[in-house]
């Protein structure tokens, strides 16, 4: 559907979802959600330490001469480990988190999903105000010219002699009352576009 201005309506459900407060909060929670199962995956797997050590040591009579034979470095000691851990039975208290994460992520799409279908409702709702109200401006408008019509033709019709004046008036004052309608009709279709603007 295009709009008067050229603007589509999937381009303003785009426009609103880039702002609406709702989805932008059920977004971040689905990128959390997806950091907390990323973190609970990380935590079945097996644990590989590296653990390294170097020291210097000595052995002395004196206090004073064994500070210097540990700062000379005659003496180092080096300590190179691997550590591997790997529960027997699985990490359950992993598993566990990382199937409870899962679900939650889950919730948060289906959250996610219901705030896009909430907000793509709202906006046709308001798009359909829109059209609805353009339509009756245009049809008002159509109605103006065909009473301007009708009015100028009396109007003719009693300067000739040939028409009442009843008649004329009468065609003026459905004139005006088109003419007001139309007026409140141009309200109605402001009203309706500044709703669609700031639906989100």
């Amino acid at each position: 559907m295009l709009f008067r201005s050229g603007l589509r309506i999937e381009e303003r459900y785009r426009q609103a979802l880039d702002f609406w407060p709702d989805y932008q909060i059920a977004k971040l929670r689905l990128e959390q959600g997806k950091s907390r199962l990323t973190f609970a995956e990380n935590q079945r797997l097996p644990v590989l330490d590296l653990q390294f050590s170097g020291t210097n040591n000595g052995l002395s009579y004196e206090r004073g001469e064994l500070n210097s034979i540990v700062r000379s470095g005659r003496y180092p000691e080096w300590y190179v480990g691997l550590n591997i851990e790997v529960p027997i039975f699985g990490n359950q208290k992993a598993n566990s988190q990382m199937q409870a994460q899962s679900i939650r992520n889950r919730q948060s799409e289906m959250d996610l999903d219901a705030v896009r279908n909430i907000l793509a409702n709202e906006i046709r709702t308001r798009w359909m105000q829109v059209e609805a109200a353009q339509q009756e401006v245009d049809q008002l408008s159509k109605d103006i010219e065909l009473r301007s019509q009708l009015f100028a033709s009396e109007q003719v019709r009693y300067d000739a002699g040939i028409g009442l004046l009843s008649q004329l008036l009468q065609r003026q004052a459905d004139l005006n009352e088109s003419r007001q309608r139309l007026v409140e009709s141009n309200v109605r279709l402001g009203q309706a576009k500044a709703a669609l603007m700031y639906s989100d």
